[in-house]
C-alpha cells in the first residue's frame, strides 16, 4: 500500500496482497490504514513514508513492478488508468520501455491541464531512460522537457543544454 501511493483502490490492494489475505484487515484494525471515499489510505502520510523508508530499494523496485503489471492488466474498479501513476510505477520499477511509453503521454496530459511543472517532471524521468531510445524520440524528449520547464519559469543552463542536445 505504501508503494502504491497515498490512495489505493481496494481491488488493486487486494490483488497485490492476495497471498497475505489478513494483512489488510490487520492494517485496518490497528489504524494504520483507513477507508476514505472508497479507497485505502494511510492514516498519516508520515506513516506511509516511514513504511517506504523501511523497504530496501530492491523491494521497492519489485513492488513497483507488481503494481505496474496489475494496473496495466486492467483498470482497478473500472476507473480510467492514470498515466501519471503508470509513469511513476514504471520509473520505480526501472522499466525503461514503459517509462518511455507512459511518461511522455503523462506529460502531455499534464501540459493540457496547465500543470507544466508536473509535465517537466514526467519528461525529466523519461530523459533518464532516453540514452538507448531512437534519436528522434530522444530529441523530442529533450525539446519537450526544455519547453515545459521553460513554461514553468525554470530557465537555466540545463534547459539551454537540452535545447542544444535536441538540435
Amino acid at each position: 500500500a505504501a508503494v502504491a501511493g497515498p490512495r489505493v483502490e481496494p481491488k488493486l490492494l487486494h490483488e497485490l496482497t492476495a497471498a497475505e489475505s489478513t494483512s489488510i484487515d490487520e492494517c485496518l484494525a490497528t489504524g494504520v490504514l483507513c477507508v476514505e471515499e472508497g479507497a485505502f489510505v494511510f492514516r498519516h502520510e508520515l506513516a506511509r513514508q516511514a513504511t517506504l523508508d523501511r523497504l530496501s530499494p530492491q523491494a521497492q523496485k519489485a513492488l513497483h513492478a507488481r503494481i505496474l503489471a496489475a494496473m496495466s492488466a486492467g483498470s482497478p474498479d473500472g476507473a480510467a488508468l492514470s498515466l501519471s501513476r503508470l509513469a511513476h510505477h514504471a520509473a520505480g520499477a526501472g522499466d525503461r520501455d514503459k517509462v518511455l511509453e507512459f511518461a511522455p503521454r503523462a506529460a502531455a496530459e499534464a501540459a493540457k491541464l496547465g500543470a507544466h511543472q508536473q509535465a517537466a517532471a514526467h519528461l525529466a524521468n523519461a530523459l533518464k531512460h532516453a540514452d538507448g531510445a531512437l534519436p528522434a524520440l530522444a530529441a523530442q524528449l529533450h525539446e519537450s522537457w526544455a519547453y515545459e520547464a521553460g513554461v514553468a519559469l525554470r530557465i537555466d543552463e540545463s534547459i539551454l543544454a537540452a535545447r542544444h542536445k535536441a538540435i
